[in-house]
């Protein structure tokens, strides 16, 4: 299970949630590659899901992007 995983579970964050807060910048097959971490993720998408998620947090703890997206 992936980092973002955990973190969305642990929270009671769906998809939906994410994409709400920032609808120009991310899509749910977006956040569902995030989530799975199965697919890499570009550069900008990793700072925009990071963004969303750190919304959605309300400040409880602030990730960054190399914290969600550690470089295998």
């Amino acid at each position: 299970m992936s980092i973002i995983q955990q973190i969305l579970e642990s929270q009671g964050l769906s998809n939906h949630d994410l994409v709400q807060l920032l609808p120009q910048k991310l899509s749910h097959k977006t956040v569902q590659k995030a989530r799975t971490a199965k697919r890499p993720l570009s550069l900008k998408m990793q700072e925009n899901f990071t963004e969303a998620l750190n919304l959605a947090l309300k400040s409880k703890k602030s990730y960054t992007r190399e914290e969600l997206f550690p470089k295998i």
